[in-house]
């Protein structure tokens, strides 16, 4: 079976996801590294952010774009899919894989939820005496699944 890594799954996410900086949009403050929600805009240096007092500007964040949600990839499939056997088959399969997790998730929270850290022992302590280990993030199956169907319809 394929695997797919947090990182494959983060490029996904951020080639589907709508970077229209907008009510709803999701930012990070790069002063703190904290995420947060746009309210509104008055101009570049004037964004209202529903967790922080203060004002932020378009200089002060990264964009991270609006929650992806089952309706927004069932359009794309609908877009690029002619077929309609076909469209009815990913349909089916992208409800069935996205069913565990609740339909009214965003593949973001899936993603921040599903992953997972795993330790591997790197050098056995046989060999220095002393058992040292790597960690690394890893997806959850049902979430690897999810994210592997979802990069196979190449939307």
């Amino acid at each position: 079976m394929k695997t797919l890594t947090p990182e494959s799954a983060k490029e996904l996410i951020d080639s589907l996801a709508d970077k229209e900086l907008s009510f709803g949009c999701e930012i990070i403050h790069l002063h703190n590294r904290k995420s947060d929600v746009v309210v509104y805009i008055i101009d570049d240096d004037n964004i209202g952010t529903k967790n922080e007092d203060l004002h932020c500007t378009k200089e002060e964040i990264e964009i991270l774009g609006h929650p992806i949600l089952i309706g927004d990839i069932l359009e794309k499939i609908y877009e690029i899919e002619k077929d309609g056997n076909t469209r009815r088959w990913c349909r089916a399969r992208l409800c069935e894989k996205w069913y565990p997790f609740g339909f009214t998730k965003s593949l973001q929270s899936i993603y921040a939820e599903g992953t997972r850290t795993e330790k591997s022992e790197a050098c056995p302590a046989s060999v220095t005496g002393v058992a040292s280990y790597r960690c690394e993030k890893v997806l959850k199956p049902e979430v690897a699944e999810l994210f592997l169907f979802i990069k196979s319809l190449k939307l």
